[in-house]
């Protein structure tokens, strides 16, 4: 006797078992009714042409949806570019400090800027006095010129009472930061600015910073002018120690240098 396949439905024949079938029942098993093989094979043929089509239209369908959100996106990305072009931002990083052992910072500075941005984390190592290694003022000079009498700094602290530091070497006031008495969680906050660096007048630059230690928590905001009308080439940065010393930034300080327009 016949068998049928699991899916269709299809007649089987074993040509031992059933040799004993008529040719014309066999004929009429494959193609011969609506209940032949030929006929199953026919209908399911059609079935998948038709599930094949409509898979393949669900799919042209996800892709010209896909293609469309591309294309929204792509406008909105090239809209947004044209929006931070129209605000002409040119920012670069000039130089990365970061300091190994315990240095002052010197680096020449480019012409193609016209404002200079600085910030970093800073601790400086030990001074020849006790307060120098709890907490050090920062302080640049420009173009090698150290000359007490070409600069004027002042430093407002703690309820606005103006500090003035009587230090033997010209320096414009930037930050202050704590000494090497202190563990590494206090590394101090340094932002500083000093606009129009490139231009044929005195230059003047300020910072603000957030100062602490166990016993201490300060927010100090200083500032000085440097009474030279040459554009600046040259910076260096150094901790204010005692007279004239000028005391390094330690392991972990990183102090990075950026370019405006």
């Amino acid at each position: 006797m016949p068998t049928n396949t699991p899916n269709l439905g299809l007649k089987v024949y074993n040509l031992t078992s059933d040799s004993s079938l008529n040719f014309s029942t066999l004929i009429n098993d494959i193609t011969g009714s609506l209940s032949g093989n030929t006929v199953k094979i026919s209908q399911w043929s059609q079935s998948i042409t038709g599930s094949i089509q409509n898979l393949a239209n669900n799919i042209t369908g996800s892709l010209n949806t896909i293609n469309n959100s591309i294309n929204v996106l792509s406008a909105s990305i090239l809209n947004q570019a044209s929006a931070l072009a129209s605000l002409n931002l040119d920012i670069s990083l000039l130089y990365d400090f970061v300091a190994s052992g315990c240095q002052t910072i010197d680096f020449q500075v480019p012409q193609t800027y016209n404002h200079l941005l600085i910030l970093g984390m800073a601790k400086c190592g030990a001074g020849v006095s006790s307060l120098e290694n709890t907490n050090v003022d920062v302080g640049l000079d420009f173009n090698g010129d150290a000359s007490v009498q070409n600069y004027v700094s002042v430093q407002f602290q703690r309820q606005l009472v103006t500090f003035f530091t009587p230090y033997t070497r010209g320096e414009v006031l930037v930050g202050s930061v704590a000494g090497n008495q202190y563990n590494t969680d206090n590394y101090t906050p340094i932002f500083a600015i000093v606009p129009n660096y490139r231009s044929n007048t005195p230059k003047s630059g300020f910072g603000f910073n957030f100062f602490f230690t166990p016993s201490t928590y300060r927010v100090s905001i200083q500032g000085g002018t440097w009474r030279n009308n040459s554009p600046i080439t040259r910076i260096r940065m150094f901790g204010l120690g005692y007279g004239s010393q000028r005391i390094g930034f330690i392991n972990n300080s990183r102090i990075s240098f950026y370019g405006l327009k």
